[in-house]
């Protein structure tokens, strides 16, 4: 059998020791790769006990809130504190409900959130143009120390342990414009998104108004379903009266309750709309759905008149929108500018100073030290094609953003014409509807009156009820209309902020 060298026993060993080894890192690789994936699957029972948590806290929530309602109700004192949603009870005006939407519609608060976010770009901008500093810091530990044998003798050249650290600071000396545009940018984004503030401001106040005055135009056909109910009582009472007497059949007074049904049934489908209103209207708020508040003010018709000039003249100067639009421009020339700078060189100065063990300066002194360098960093790219298309793209979307500015004006014009035809309309309206209920109410006068003495028949009363109830339902939708035509005109020509009493303290505080 041939023998086993010792040159071939010291490769055996060297063999061995390196599978050793490798088995160690593998294991260890291994055991921190479970590690992770345990620690993923508890994450993730994590996630959704947390999901979990939430719905019920949500729902133990609602049904406090419940509880709470009842409690108000019996004349009892709330049991909770509620930190998230604020209960109403009492009565509500137009103007109180504006300034509860001003404070608490989530939309809005979400909205004035950017006021921060454009805060932090401007921040940024300047960030980007000042000096950077940073720091860092490795360790390193070596299986063994490396090196060389001198007549028989192992001589070391490193340590089995390297630390070191540098400080770097880097100042932009020329950006080729870069820096000067980006904070054009930031200004324009902080006027933007201010603009943006004032036209959530001016669409909360809308629908708070809207909501408030659609729950009062259900609120009043709750009320005319019930005069209907008590008319359709009525007359079935007549007509169980003038059986007993044998003037109607039992068919009449079967049709006569029929009627009735219908009258309850349309009572209660108004009563489930009146619900829904308010409920949508205390989302509106951001209150509690649970509040219980009457309102204070009712559908009136206040004719207002309106010069078309000074509309226009009002909506172009005062709609945020029309802003926004303009500095939507503006961003985007400075972004094109940004792009066309790419063309000129970066110059920057930077400083670099470093302390290690060994020496930086010096690798073979196994000792603390430091070394510091000091220069000029230009930069200049000279061919990119890249660099031509981003060009290209930028200038198509600063066409885009100009052909929407001059649609924005023709918008603003467009919606300001619309308004003033629909105020006008919804006016005429107005006017024709009070003639046709005045009418209503005088035939149902003399219809009720005709029963009576048995010169009319019941079918003839029933006829005289239905036009007097049309009338009602259209006059009070023609009121409900001419509000709405009103509120337009104003959103159209930016006046909601305004014209509406709402807390001008409170309002320039959100458009600070």
């Amino acid at each position: 059998m041939p023998g086993i060298s010792c040159l071939d026993h010291v490769q055996y060993r060297a063999l061995n020791d390196n599978n050793i080894s490798y088995m160690r890192i593998l294991t260890t690789i291994t055991f921190f790769t479970l590690l992770l994936f345990l620690g993923g699957c508890a994450s993730q029972q994590n996630i959704q006990r947390d999901i979990d948590t939430t719905g019920e806290e949500a729902y133990t929530d609602w049904k406090a809130q419940q509880e709470a309602s009842a409690n108000d109700s019996l004349g009892t004192e709330s049991p909770i504190n509620r930190t998230t949603e604020p209960l109403l009870d009492g009565s509500l005006s137009v103007a109180d409900a504006i300034k509860l939407s001003l404070q608490f519609n989530r939309q809005l608060q979400v909205e004035l959130e950017e006021r921060l976010a454009a805060s932090g770009q401007m921040l940024s901008a300047i960030g980007n143009a000042g000096p950077e500093v940073t720091a860092s810091g490795t360790y390193v530990r070596e299986e063994d120390k490396s090196g060389f044998v001198v007549d028989g003798e192992q001589v070391s050249i490193e340590n089995l342990e390297d630390y070191s650290a540098t400080l770097s600071v880097e100042v932009p000396i020329f950006s080729g414009g870069n820096t000067a545009s980006a904070l054009r940018s930031a200004q324009y984004l902080k006027v933007l998104t201010e603009k943006n503030i004032q036209a959530a401001i001016e669409e909360t106040i809308y629908e708070t108004m809207r909501g408030y005055y659609e729950v009062l135009l259900l609120q009043e056909e709750l009320e005319v379903a019930q005069n209907l109910v008590d008319l359709n009582e009525q007359l079935l009472q007549d007509v169980i009266n003038n059986q007993d007497v044998g003037i109607a059949t039992e068919f009449n007074v079967l049709v006569a309750r029929v009627d009735l049904s219908n009258a309850q049934t349309e009572r209660q489908l108004a009563q489930n709309n009146v619900d829904q209103a308010r409920a949508q209207l205390f989302r509106i708020l951001g209150v509690a759905q649970t509040s219980n508040v009457e309102m204070t003010d009712e559908l009136r018709f206040n004719p207002t008149s309106t010069n078309r000039d000074e509309a226009v003249e009002r909506a172009l100067k005062s709609r945020p929108e029309a802003a926004s639009s303009q500095m939507n421009v503006r961003i985007q020339e400075e972004v094109l500018r940004s792009a066309y700078t790419q063309y000129l060189p970066t110059i920057s100065a930077f400083f670099d100073n470093t302390w290690g063990n060994p020496n930086p300066a010096f690798s073979s002194v196994n000792d603390w030290g430091r070394f510091w360098n000091a220069g000029l960093r230009l930069n200049w790219s000279i061919f990119d094609l890249s660099r031509e298309g981003e060009i290209q793209q930028e200038k198509a979307n600063l066409r885009q953003q100009q052909i929407s500015f001059y649609d924005t004006q023709e918008a603003i014009l467009f919606d300001v014409q619309s308004a003033l035809l629909a105020l006008e309309n919804a006016r005429q309206s107005v006017e024709t509807q009070q003639l046709t209920l005045e009418q209503g109410n005088e035939g149902l006068r003399q219809a009720e009156v005709g029963l009576r003495e048995g010169t009319l028949t019941q079918v003839e009363v029933q006829e005289a009820q239905q036009t007097f109830f049309d009338a009602q339902l259209s006059y009070l939708n023609s009121l409900y209309n001419y509000e709405i035509a009103r509120l337009d005109l104003q959103r159209a020509t930016g006046e909601l902020r305004f014209n509406n009493r709402v807390d001008r303290e409170m309002l320039d505080r959100l458009q600070r």
